[in-house]
């Protein structure tokens, strides 16, 4: 069946489309109104997604797939428990079938059952009956992930990646999984494979935030960029640290690193913390003043603006030979900064790389 080719490959309109052709001509298949079910809700479509899935299971009551294309549409829209009610009837109709049990597996994980979760997924691995083993690596991995044994998650997220090798998803976790243990060049890799296999502007930022940490200041500039350009946020900070990275990774380039942020940033509000920090990187201002304008409000955000201050003005004063003053402000930067914030790592890595450098000489 068309519609079934576009549902695996995750062609969602397509595959609506022919079924809705189907159902045109034959409005009492059930199949087609579980499965367009599903399509809808891959598409977002809530309100008739549950009323198409409830119609093919009036028509199919006995049907193991009715019943679990409804389980899948339940998990996509977030009803993790009724999915493993549907999911349970259709193993009671066929209890065979270990793609049901994939699913089911999914739903237990999602519910907080990580444990019961990996057995199952380790039961099918052992059985090896189900379709897409690959699949069963990848949920094993996000299940142990969530267990905290990070490094067999990264083990099950090798062997996704190996399974399926035009899934993005399986490197892309296998780089969370390595930046989480401290292998951030592994995290590199695993990024760059993810992104090999589909473009992504929140994997390009994790790809440009594990080699800025490295070091890498120059190879971090293009993901970067990437993020700049495709994320949704307003934010100018992808345009900072663009600025940062040129500078820090070839001096020579500050300015052309300073017109292009310039050309990438738009200033629009003077009061505005992230537009102070654009003025300090483009000269406009110098680091007193940009401390100053900190200013008041909640001790959590002006712990943030000050631990951003210190390590924008220990990355310039780096850029341009001046080690010393920049240490103090970079061990101020990790006292303060809260923990969500990208500049407490990158504070961090820039400590060690000078750490290194001096033990070096």
């Amino acid at each position: 069946m068309r519609s079934a080719y576009e549902m695996r490959q995750q062609h969602w309109p397509q595959a609506k489309a022919t079924l809705t052709r189907a159902l045109a001509v034959d409005p009492e298949c059930a199949e087609c109104l579980s499965s367009r079910a599903l399509a809808q809700a891959r598409l977002g479509e809530q309100a008739l997604a549950p009323a198409d899935a409830e119609a093919g299971l009036a028509l199919a009551p006995k049907s193991a797939l009715s019943h679990s294309l409804f389980g899948e549409t339940w998990q996509v829209l977030g009803d993790q428990a009724r999915a493993v009610d549907e999911l349970d009837a259709a193993l009671d109709i066929n209890p065979e079938d270990d793609d049901i049990r994939l699913s089911r597996a999914f739903s237990q994980s999602e519910l907080g059952d990580r444990g019961g979760a990996v057995m199952a997924y380790t039961g099918l691995l052992e059985r090896n009956r189900v379709s897409s083993p690959g699949d069963v690596f990848l949920n094993r991995g996000v299940a142990r992930f969530h267990m905290g044994e990070i490094s067999l998650a990264a083990a099950d997220f090798r062997s996704a990646t190996a399974a399926l090798p035009h899934d993005p998803r399986s490197p892309r976790n296998l780089g969370v999984a390595l930046d989480r243990m401290g292998d951030l060049a592994g995290a590199a890799d695993a990024y760059r494979q993810s992104l090999e296999r589909r473009a992504d502007p929140t994997t390009s930022a994790s790809l440009g935030r594990v080699l800025m940490f490295s070091g890498r200041f120059a190879e971090a500039v293009e993901p970067v960029r990437t993020w700049r350009r495709t994320s949704q946020s307003p934010s100018n900070y992808p345009s900072l640290e663009i600025h940062v990275l040129r500078v820090r990774g070839q001096p020579s380039d500050e300015p052309a690193a300073r017109e292009e942020l310039a050309a990438m940033t738009h200033v629009h509000d003077p009061r505005d913390w992230s537009d102070s920090l654009v003025e300090y990187m483009l000269g406009n201002i110098d680091a007193p003043a940009l401390l100053q304008r900190v200013g008041n409000g909640p001790l959590d955000e002006l712990s943030g603006r000050h631990c951003e201050a210190d390590h924008y003005i220990a990355e310039m004063n780096l850029a341009h030979g001046q080690r010393a003053p920049a240490l103090p402000l970079l061990t101020e930067a990790v006292k303060i900064c809260p923990p969500k914030y990208f500049e407490a790592g990158a504070a961090k890595a820039e400590l060690n790389l000078q750490s290194a450098a001096e033990a070096a000489r």
